[in-house]
């Protein structure tokens, strides 16, 4: 009997040294699922990132767009013709990087400050010059055949301008100050 409780002891002595030696272990599918838990978590967190900035991007656009749309109600859907200047160039004069003339005015919208110019163009007061195209029909009054341009920008380097002839709109493009 003694033989008997001698192998149980050792038996339970064995037991209890392969228990001690794995009792730090931790299984390896256990390490490729806490692995696997935090690239998921990081690559979460990476694209929440990307989506609060997108989301930040995106309301600069629109209220870039809505300060736009607001211009456009203001100056392009019911122009003011009597409000423009008349071009002292044949034509109109060409845009440059240095408006600071006293043709060129502030609008501000929602925290934001448009440069605009406001031109008029007449073909009768140039009539007599000898250019070619310049002649008038003398059934058309020179109010019908004026030409207007309206250009405003936010930051003086590149310009949205409109052009209407006999008062309507005619066309409109992006025009960009090569400095």
């Amino acid at each position: 009997m003694e033989a008997k409780l001698l192998l149980q002891s050792k038996v339970s002595q064995n037991k209890v040294r392969q228990r001690k030696a794995l009792a730090g272990w931790v299984s390896l599918p256990i390490l490729a699922m806490i692995l696997m838990v935090a690239t998921l978590s990081t690559e979460y967190q990476n694209r929440m990132l990307a989506a609060y900035k997108w989301q930040g991007q995106l309301q600069d656009v629109e209220a870039d767009q809505a300060a736009w749309e607001s211009f456009q109600s203001a100056f392009v859907f019911s122009p003011s013709f009597h409000l423009a200047q008349q071009s002292d160039c044949l034509g109109f004069c060409p845009l440059n990087a240095n408006q600071n003339t006293e043709g060129e005015s502030q609008w501000h919208h929602a925290q934001q400050t448009f440069y605009y110019q406001w031109h008029a163009y007449d073909p009768a007061l140039v009539e007599g010059n000898g250019e070619e195209g310049n002649e008038t029909d003398s059934e058309v009054s020179s109010e019908e055949k004026k030409a207007y341009r309206l250009c405003g920008s936010q930051n003086q380097l590149s310009y949205l301008c409109w052009w209407w002839q006999e008062e309507k709109l005619i066309s409109n493009a992006w025009v960009t100050i090569n400095t």
